[in-house]
């Protein structure tokens, strides 16, 4: 009696796991593009605040 064939399930779990890893690295590249785009915005609000005054 040979052991169930269970290989299918080995790589499915390991390209559920690697793919949760990928959207979660992928999702922290995005919010911290975002974070750097609302930074510069918020340097260069101050700066045009530093010339009216």
């Amino acid at each position: 009696m040979h052991p169930p064939d269970t290989f299918g399930y080995l790589l499915l779990g390991y390209g559920a796991m690697f793919g949760l890893i990928f959207l979660y690295v992928l999702s922290w590249q995005l919010l911290r593009r975002n974070i750097d785009k609302d930074l510069e915005m918020m340097e260069s609000l101050e700066e045009k605040e530093r010339w009216k005054t």
